[in-house]
């Protein structure tokens, strides 16, 4: 089981959410890789324990939003597609 730091970068002025990372500190340079990030101004926001890796993690985590993201494109792309077509005759 790897357990891995959860950090999120500092918010800008107005913003009211910052990306979170996900970082495996089980080695030195992850270690390394928290503290630059916490002297950058991140904050440490919980811990991920999982089998699976970061990539796999982060995936899943931004299953529904890519979801959304490629309904929108297949949107558009109809709505292209159609307008090409109507400019077309």
């Amino acid at each position: 089981m790897n357990k891995y730091v959860l950090l999120q970068a500092p918010k800008a002025e107005g913003d009211c959410t910052a990306p979170i990372e996900i970082i495996d500190n089980a080695s030195a340079v992850g270690k390394g890789r928290v503290e630059e990030r916490i002297q950058a101004g991140y904050i440490h926001i919980g811990w991920i324990e999982s089998d699976l890796r970061v990539p796999e993690l982060k995936a899943g985590l931004e299953y529904y939003w890519r979801q959304r993201v490629e309904e929108a494109y297949k949107l558009f792309q109809h709505i292209a597609d159609d307008a090409n077509s109507y400019l077309m005759e």
